[in-house]
């Protein structure tokens, strides 16, 4: 059995997901700045899980994965203008599934190219259509708003009717741990469906896979979109805690930073994901509040992980690639 199986077999589905409702729930116990914390691990969370789910089932790097993040977060942001004031607070629930249907479409059209390569060719070509994007995000301030981005108002009808709703951070900590992990969930269960087993048959071997009838770009494109349906949940929920969607969204930087936590954590562990998100947030909240430069030290951090342990801080063997 290899890595990658194991990987499957293995994965603590009950634990992420009572983790991720726990998380969720102690926001509403919890201070200001300890709340803002866990809400921004839930997200990254989550985002980090959507990319290695492409990596670790799929052997797919792709250094474009804010794409699909980035279109979540825009989706959610417009969801929430056509809101408006005229529906309740509730509808928040809701929005989070737009997020979803927006990441998983983006992801069905990136695949319709990249799908098509794999290796380091995936990786360059989900690298140029990331900053394509990106670039176009800035160019049209119509639709993304220029620098500043699209800000909304996720109190949606609350105050006005005096209803229910996600305005405070202790109920939206609550509404990210539901979503969370629900999209832990779903990632989960694409690996451990027959759709998973192909991903890995193609990764692994993709000679016997297509002599075994397996269409590697079928296969290739249904992963990405069920990455990009994750990836745009958390896109949902990123807009939804900080309330705007700027065209950084779309940045390269913010894939490589998903990319640095899952690698520094353990591509091929089940708790990878979760371990180089908390240590990403921590860097960006600890030391951001003292080093302008917290990136220089996750850099040279990330660096030493891959000297001395390739695999990954939580890897199940040491040095194992």
């Amino acid at each position: 059995m290899s890595v990658v199986q194991r990987f499957s077999a293995q994965s603590p589905l009950v634990l992420t997901v009572l983790l991720a409702l726990l998380l969720g729930a102690a926001g509403v116990f919890a201070g200001a700045d300890f709340t803002a914390a866990i809400a921004q691990f839930l997200v990254v969370w989550l985002a980090c899980r959507s990319w290695q789910m492409l990596a670790a089932q799929c052997g797919l790097y792709s250094f474009g994965h804010a794409v699909f993040v980035g279109t979540g977060a825009y989706a959610a942001v417009w969801t929430l203008h056509w809101l408006g004031d005229r529906v309740s607070g509730a509808w928040l629930l809701a929005v989070p599934v737009v997020g979803a249907l927006a990441g998983g479409i983006c992801a069905g059209v990136v695949g319709l190219a990249a799908a098509r390569t794999r290796g380091t060719t995936f990786a360059m070509l989900t690298f140029g259509l990331g900053e394509l994007v990106h670039l176009l995000a800035q160019a049209v301030p119509a639709w993304f708003g220029g620098e500043s981005g699209i800000g909304a108002d996720r109190a949606l009808g609350q105050f006005a009717s005096h209803g229910f709703g996600f305005a405070t951070p202790s109920a939206l900590s609550v509404l990210l741990g539901v979503w969370v992990a629900i999209g832990l969930a779903w990632c989960a269960r694409v690996e451990g469906s027959a759709l998973g087993l192909a991903m890995r048959l193609v990764r692994d071997q993709p000679v016997r896979a297509e002599a075994l009838g397996l269409d590697a770009v079928q296969v290739r494109r249904r992963a990405l979109v069920c990455a990009g349906v994750a990836a745009g949940v958390a896109g949902a929920l990123l807009a939804l805690l900080f309330e705007v969607a700027t065209p950084e969204s779309f940045a390269t930087q913010r894939s490589l930073g998903w990319m640095m936590a899952v690698l520094i954590g353990g591509v091929a562990s089940p708790w990878g994901a979760a371990v180089g998100a908390a240590i990403q947030v921590v860097f960006a909240q600890v030391l951001g509040l003292h080093f302008a430069s917290w990136q220089l030290w996750y850099g040279l951090l990330f660096v030493l992980v891959m000297l001395v342990r390739p695999g990954g801080v939580t890897h199940w063997r040491k040095g194992a690639a």
